[in-house]
């Protein structure tokens, strides 16, 4: 969801946080059970509020219908139960861009409270099949004239946090079916492993997931970054158990890459000691260990966000150990010599342009590779930048499955699109036809 989770603290005085807010407490209320319930609280009716929460537990954010006609989307309120101390709440969610906003500038949107009661609320119009992570940042007057913020959890919302999280799923939200293993599905096992790497003059560590055992031998092989949130934070390896036992993919052995100890802003912007890391000990230690034979056309390398990029760059520029690349809102935008994606930055030299990888696509020769790239259309430059890359890709005549989804930078969406994007990329025998006919 964001680039980091955790609590937030700091201080502020209640008066600034009150003029703050006193706009949108004075905005129109566009759900129609908030006003209800201000109608009812209006006319003294004492029971609202309570009857107001109760029916909320385990339902929000809720939804309601758009009048006349809702084409294609809701309004989805965010609610806050407060009390006395409570001045201020923001929700922390990837939502669209409001008009005449950048990106990267839109921070915490902040709740109205509805006066004489505890309910703080947001209402977004959001399309039906929207999937996000969100948290509330709550303030309260603390002691000697002082508040204080805390980044919390929604207590209402009764379903599985994710990443610090919680997760809102709009009622046509795509389903993620291979989340969870599936009765009967036998476990692949996972070992930790490491090795010192004379590329990168350290010791690196990675998890190794084998399928489970069984007469056939793994015909394919993925890399995956940031190994830890895919094997900790929104663990996969299930979802692989569940591909493979269900003839949808290749038996594959996945590494998954581990990169939250080092500078993972520097090993994974397009990192060529990174990339010799990867190609030149890591794979061939793996294939050796799993004595594994395996082409490139079965060799997936893949990632999410920076790891997108990383994986993009290292089948470009080693096409014949790598031929499928899975990247998940690659951050196409970075440029050499800074860490930032924002799209211009102003040097000694002149403007930096975004999208360096872009333009080496666009200027090299075709490479033989297959590619599944995804983006959130609540990504502001990123998406921009995804559909750059595929437009380049497309024009250069490669194989690619394109998707973009309702939703933000967010892994709460990237653990279920890991399945689609392995079902295109190296299928079982009895899918090719199927998933050939994509990427044509």
């Amino acid at each position: 969801m964001r680039a980091s989770w955790g609590l937030l603290s700091f201080f502020l005085w209640p008066d600034s946080v009150r003029c703050q807010s006193k706009a949108i407490d004075d905005a129109p209320i566009q759900s129609p059970r908030v006003a209800q319930l201000e109608e009812s609280i209006q006319k003294g009716d004492s029971t609202a509020e309570g009857a107001f929460w109760r029916n909320l537990v385990g339902r929000v954010p809720f939804w309601e219908r758009i009048p006349p006609a809702n084409q294609g989307y809701s309004l989805v309120t965010f609610a806050w139960r407060g009390d006395d101390t409570t001045i201020a709440v923001t929700l922390d969610a990837p939502l669209p861009v409001p008009p005449n906003r950048h990106f990267d500038d839109q921070g915490p949107r902040p709740l109205a409270r509805l006066a004489g009661t505890h309910v703080w609320y947001r209402t977004e119009r959001l399309p039906f099949d929207y999937r996000m992570l969100y948290t509330f940042h709550v303030t309260h007057r603390g002691k000697n004239g002082i508040a204080h913020t805390d980044e919390t959890l929604d207590s209402l919302n009764a379903g599985p946090s994710v990443e610090g999280g919680s997760v809102a799923e709009g009622v046509f939200a795509p389903k993620q079916r291979w989340l969870v293993r599936l009765p009967g599905v036998a476990a692949g096992g996972l070992r930790p492993d490491s090795m010192f790497s004379r590329a990168l003059g350290e010791e690196r560590t990675f998890t190794i997931y084998s399928p489970p055992v069984s007469g056939q031998r793994p015909t394919a092989l993925v890399v995956l970054f940031d190994g830890e949130r895919y094997t900790q934070d929104v663990p996969i390896p299930p979802t692989l158990d569940n591909l493979i036992a269900k003839d949808m993919i290749e038996r594959t052995v996945v590494v998954f890459v581990n990169t939250s100890r080092w500078n993972r802003q520097d090993d994974i912007s397009c990192n060529l000691r990174f990339e010799n890391f990867v190609v030149r000990e890591l794979v061939p230690f793996v294939v050796q260990a799993n004595r594994l034979t395996i082409s490139p056309a079965h060799t997936v390398i893949g990632g999410s966000s920076l790891g997108g990029l990383q994986a993009t760059c290292t089948a470009f520029h080693h096409p014949t150990v790598f031929g499928r690349v899975l990247s998940l809102s690659g951050s196409f935008a970075w440029y050499p010599g800074q860490p930032s994606i924002e799209p211009d930055y102003l040097t000694d030299h002149g403007w930096l342009e975004s999208g360096w990888l872009t333009r080496e696509v666009a200027n090299a020769p075709r490479r033989p590779l297959r590619l599944y790239l995804a983006t959130g259309i609540w990504e502001g430059d990123g998406l921009y930048e995804n559909r750059r890359m595929r437009d380049v890709l497309t024009a250069k005549g490669y194989p690619l499955v394109y998707q973009e989804y309702s939703g933000g930078h967010d892994e709460v969406v990237w653990r279920g699109l890991i399945a689609d994007g392995l079902i295109a990329l190296i299928p079982s025998p009895g899918h090719r036809k199927v998933t050939d006919s994509l990427l044509r």
